[in-house]
Formats: C-alpha cells, structure tokens, sequence
C-alpha cells in the first residue's frame, strides 16, 4: 500500500495502529460468515491490519454529538442489523460487499467489495469513499472524498 499522509498516518497511529500491526481475525470472518457476508480475501487482509480499531475523526456531516469513531470489525450485532438490506446495497454497488466496520455509533456502516473499493450505507444510500485501501484510509482519517454511488452503473 502506498504510504499516507502524515494526517492520517497520526490519527491511525493514535487508534493503537502500526506499520505491519496483524490481529487475528477468525471471530470477525465467524460473524460475517453467520449474517452472509461474502469475506473476500481483501476484506480478511484490512481487518487483519485494521480490525479492532476505533479511529477518532473530527467530521461535522451529522451535527449530534456522537461518538465520532469509525470501528473496523464485526460482532455480534451483524446477525440481525442487516436482515434484508444487503442484497440492496449489492445492487447498488453492482457487486457483492462485505460489512468492515462502522461509524459514528452505526449510523453509517462501511463496507468493501472484493477488489477494496470502500463504501458508507446509510438510510438506502450508498456512498464510495475510496477506490482503493489507502484513498479509502486516508478519506475516513479526514471525512473528506466520499461520493454518491452512480445508480445507474
């Protein structure tokens, strides 16, 4: 992966990551597996970097005061929080996705298909807020680079 910014190399840093950090990621790919997410290998090699961390980021797109972290993992709360809503978010992607993480208490959900295009779900919409692992890093460290997903793709 290229390297980032110092921004969000810092606030990553802060989160407890490290330049070849590793974390075992079996029970996170048992609940994705349980709630029919499709673990790609891409998916297995970020949460095995990323998994377990909540990555503190200073971002004004909701106005509440939230917890305003976004989380790489899975638990528990997969089994039933996505009944029915991942077939449409695969549509609107035009390729199967995979749950890694959330944001802000779960108001948005992050997600990556199998070549490591991230996106955020929220509400029926689906934004990509990056094309590859360290666009997709560098946009969650600043809130910054999301955009729509083209419905008609």
């Amino acid at each position: 992966m290229q390297e980032l910014s110092e921004t969000a190399t810092a606030r990553l840093r802060s989160a407890g990551w490290s330049p070849g950090r590793r974390v075992d990621t079996r029970s996170f790919e048992e609940y994705l597996e349980q709630a029919g997410f499709p673990v790609h290998p891409i998916v297995k090699e970020f949460l095995a970097e990323f998994g377990g961390l909540c990555l503190s980021v200073d971002d004004d797109r909701i106005p509440i005061d939230l917890d305003r972290c976004s989380y790489f993992g899975a638990g528990d709360w997969l089994l039933t929080r996505w009944e029915g809503e991942r077939p449409y978010y695969d549509q609107l992607a035009g390729t199967p996705l995979c749950y890694v993480g959330e944001r802000w208490s779960g108001i948005f959900d992050l997600l990556m298909d199998e070549n490591g295009r991230r996106y955020v779900a929220s509400d029926g919409t689906l934004q990509i807020v990056g094309d590859n692992p360290r666009e997709s890093l560098e946009h969650l460290c600043t809130g910054e680079g999301w955009r729509p997903v083209n419905p008609s793709k």
